[in-house]
């Protein structure tokens, strides 16, 4: 449907079925914005624009939902989590959208509250966010923001099993299905993949060559995921190269993207392709949930770390090759 008609619908709608935004951004531009969110079985997303700094949309979700506004190219400005019959009135700031100021119902506002009060921390990501989102859950596991902490500023990959024992604290009611059966099934994905799934040969493809990625074929490897955009490849494998050379002969790196993989070695580079990207053949079962993403094993292919962290994953693999 196009979005013009879509806006009409909208407008026809009565304010029990739709949720209203005012939006207001700082140093005023003119720009385009996303909105994106989860209603009825479906994602849904709509293009609105700010003139002067000033926008206001209109959206429809029966259920509460997360609602994502970002930039055009999707830098986030604000969430909300929202339903039909609510009104919001929004500030970003678009240099530190943690700072928002948002108001609309009790739960937004304790959201974008405790986003507020802790933004120099939850801007380093890692453990010590972690530790941050472990201990409001710890003290607030009736309210909803604990779910919604848990599921946007919570890094599950780190460790799925505290990720599950997080979970099982939140009260039922408090656990909106909406937002969290998704997150849930993955989680259980994790948590099972983990400890269960040995990293088994993969193909990937040079030059139309096919070549097998074999744990056995070194004591100790990393594999690094990451997005095949320019940026974000480059620079994990630049890093990968890095903190890879003063320990050539202790074990292997390497680089695998959603349509490309960088084998690093003692005497080159190889740049080649992996068909399918993580659904190929041998890594879909590995349940990579996000990028970038580190898996360290050894020659059996056990998995001894799974994360975000290059220089944690470093470390393990450290560990390993000195045993």
């Amino acid at each position: 449907m196009p979005l013009a008609a879509c806006a009409l619908l909208l407008a026809g709608c009565s304010d029990t079925e739709q949720f209203r935004v005012n939006g207001e951004i700082e140093g005023k531009p003119t720009m385009n914005i996303r909105v994106n969110y989860y209603a009825g079985g479906a994602a849904r997303s709509l293009v609105t624009a700010a003139r002067d700094g000033k926008f206001e949309f209109f959206a429809s979700a029966p259920q509460p939902t997360i609602v994502d506004i970002t930039d055009y190219e999707y830098r986030p400005l604000a969430r909300l989590y929202a339903m039909n019959g609510e009104t919001f009135d929004i500030k970003v700031d678009r240099a530190d959208p943690l700072r928002a100021s948002i108001s609309g119902n009790e739960t937004t506002e304790r959201w974008a509250a405790f986003l507020n009060d802790n933004a120099e921390v939850l801007r380093k990501g890692g453990a010590e966010t972690n530790r941050l989102v472990e201990s409001y859950i710890a003290a607030n596991p009736a309210d909803v923001v604990s779910s919604l902490l848990l599921l946007t500023s919570y890094d599950s990959s780190e460790n799925p099993f505290a990720a599950d024992s997080l979970l099982t604290l939140i009260a039922p009611e408090a656990r909106p299905s909406g937002i969290l059966d998704g997150y849930t099934a993955l989680l259980q994905r994790l948590v099972v993949e983990s400890v269960d799934m040995p990293v088994e040969p993969f193909y990937y493809d040079v030059r139309d060559t096919a070549r097998c990625f074999d744990p056995a074929d070194h004591p100790v490897s990393i594999i690094a995921f990451t997005d095949d955009t320019a940026d974000d490849y480059k620079t994990v494998s630049d890093s990968l190269e890095k903190a890879w050379r003063p320990r050539r002969a202790v074990y292997d790196f390497r680089a695998i993207g959603t349509r490309g993989i960088t084998y690093v070695d003692s005497l080159k580079r190889v740049v080649g392709r992996l068909p399918g990207g993580l659904a190929a053949r041998g890594v879909d079962r590995l349940g990579i949930p996000s990028l970038p993403f580190y898996i360290v094993t050894d020659t059996a292919g056990t998995q001894f770390y799974r994360g975000r962290h290059l220089r944690r994953a470093t470390e393990v693999a450290d560990s390993l090759s000195r045993k």
